[in-house]
């Protein structure tokens, strides 16, 4: 198994980008090898599985990056990418450090509607 890519600079962000992309475009490639991929970058195959677990309705559980892959395809894989890339270099090319991770739990919509009506 091949360790974990850590995406701690923004010109990591681009290249792990680049590298799905290059999969993604690759003809010969397959959920198998993009799914190895994705689950060596922190949050990612989470990301991709939580997502493939919504389009079923919380009905099913997914259990491998593999099988959400194959379930969502590889045209929403991108979107999917691009968009949690997209967080992760904002995130590391802000000033405020102390913002929280994309994947940090949140407060219920609710909770943070009453706290704004309070103040």
């Amino acid at each position: 198994m091949q360790s974990a890519l850590q995406l701690t600079s923004p010109d990591q962000v681009l290249a792990a980008g680049r590298n799905i992309m290059d999969i993604l475009n690759d003809p010969r490639s397959n959920a198998t090898k993009i799914g190895r991929l994705l689950d060596r970058i922190p949050g990612m195959s989470l990301r991709v599985i939580r997502y493939a677990e919504e389009c079923l309705g919380g009905h099913r559980q997914i259990q491998t990056t593999t099988n959400a892959i194959t379930l969502i395809g590889f045209e929403r894989l991108e979107r999917l990418a691009t968009s949690f890339l997209e967080g992760e270099y904002i995130r590391l090319t802000t000033e405020d450090t102390e913002a929280p991770h994309p994947l940090e739990p949140r407060p219920p919509v609710d909770s943070v509607l009453e706290d704004a009506l309070e103040a």
